[in-house]
């Protein structure tokens, strides 16, 4: 694939007329198709908005996955979009990238620093963000979709059983998805902790940590129960790997996060304990979720941390 004219046009249609931005996607583009990981209609596809951005989106995740360790990479037209081996296992992976979010109108707040530190001042200013519920019933749609994917791919024996297969869910092409809860995610793969206090009649007070399935209401007003790993559901999907990465952060997003917000928008989420994740998450530099010390605590003894 020589002429990326096509290519060109479909950025500017569907995404941007910045010429920088463009100039990355072409080199990127030109070094995965060197690397023969595009499917033969990738280019033709790219027909609308959605799936301009999600064709964007591959890019950006075959980018991040290029690493010595992976070996080589494939991609095939009829497979998941991307296929490497890592320490003697095979890693599948499906890529989505859900757009279209309701926006809620909302306040941020706005620091403005100024040379005289006595005219600094704090603002709030009117900012539109993606409305949970509904990234929530997004991530959920991309779930089942890719799911369904899967099992096609076991039964036809495009994929093994024993095979390391992941969903990745990149969130970095949704409209501000900087404002995004990231670390309220974990609720659709994990059941809430909730810290109960009861009093007894001598007025003693312990605690004790429950667990609740994480439930969304749609815009309909239909309401679906989540915290998917938890309730054993897709058990062919060994983890869900939520990421926002787009042309602005690929270069630092693997970049050692501490902040819990920070973490989270690149975390591979786990259903169950195949140890060789854990060399995935090492190898990519990938986050996982961190146990809580402060719920474990209470779980162990009864009672809140002095």
């Amino acid at each position: 694939m020589e002429n990326y004219s096509k290519f060109v046009d479909a950025i500017k249609t569907h995404y941007t007329e910045n010429e920088s931005i463009i100039s990355f996607y072409l080199e990127l583009i030109g070094e995965i198709d060197e690397k023969g990981l595009l499917d033969s209609n990738f280019i033709s596809q790219m027909d609308s908005y959605d799936k301009t951005l999600q064709r964007l989106s591959e890019l950006m995740m075959f980018k991040y996955c290029y690493v010595p360790k992976t070996g080589n990479i494939i991609s095939q037209d009829k497979g998941p979009d991307i296929t490497f081996s890592i320490e003697e296992s095979k890693v599948n992976i499906e890529v989505i990238t859900p757009i279209k979010v309701t926006q809620l109108k909302s306040s941020v707040a706005e620091f403005v620093i100024t040379p005289d530190p006595l005219s600094n001042k704090k603002q709030s200013v009117e900012q539109f963000i993606p409305e949970m519920s509904s990234l929530h019933a997004r991530i959920t749609s991309s779930l089942k979709s890719k799911s369904e994917i899967y099992e096609g791919y076991i039964s036809s024996g495009v994929v093994n059983r024993n095979d390391i297969n992941i969903v990745c869910i990149n969130l970095g092409f949704i409209k501000n998805h900087e404002f995004i809860d990231y670390p309220y995610l974990k609720n659709i793969f994990k059941k809430q902790e909730v810290i109960v206090i009861d009093l007894d009649e001598q007025k003693n007070v312990s605690h004790q940590v429950d667990d609740y399935t994480f439930s969304v209401t749609k815009e309909t007003g239909v309401t679906f129960q989540t915290s998917y790993f938890d309730n054993e559901q897709y058990p062919h999907i060994d983890g869900v790997w939520i990421i926002s990465c787009n042309e602005k952060n690929i270069n630092n997003i693997k970049k050692k996060k501490y902040e819990s917000f920070e973490r989270c928008k690149n975390m591979l989420y786990l259903n169950g304990g195949n140890k060789s994740l854990e060399s995935i998450i090492s190898v990519l530099e990938i986050n996982k979720p961190e146990t809580d010390a402060f719920t474990n605590y209470i779980r162990t003894h009864g009672k809140l941390p002095n």
